[in-house]
């Protein structure tokens, strides 16, 4: 599996969150450590999902980019399906209200799921 350095990280450009003070964010969350894989950076609980996909898109190889944008694409298939079902959440908005945040979060749980798919993909 290939690792990556604070260096590289840097390298691809991250929001002003990571890169201010020199990176000092990003070398925290390296604890030390020279280089990293995607399977440590997931299992970094102080990183938003969000940002795990951020990285792994900017770290996977072109085929890899490839296979995630296609499963994204098709999960987006299956939500846009579902988005059918909103005249049913109209007739009651208090009932459905939860509903836009736990579709939220279930899209970036799928995410990583998706990443640590392309990961074993490459393992084999």
């Amino acid at each position: 599996m290939r690792k990556f350095t604070v260096e590289e990280v840097l390298d691809c450009g991250p929001c002003d969150r990571y890169k201010k003070n020199g990176g000092a964010l990003i070398k925290k969350l390296f604890a030390g450590r020279d280089s990293i894989t995607l399977v440590d950076v997931i299992d970094m609980l102080d990183v938003p999902d969000e940002d795990v996909a951020w990285i792994a898109t900017m770290l996977f190889a072109p085929s890899q980019n490839a296979v995630f944008a296609a499963m994204c694409a098709m999960d987006a298939g299956f939500s846009a399906h579902s988005a059918g079902y909103a005249g049913y959440a109209a007739r009651n908005a208090a009932g459905y209200a939860g509903y836009a945040g736990a579709a939220a979060g279930y899209a970036r749980e799928l995410q990583l799921c998706f990443i640590c798919e392309i990961l074993i993909m490459e393992e084999k």
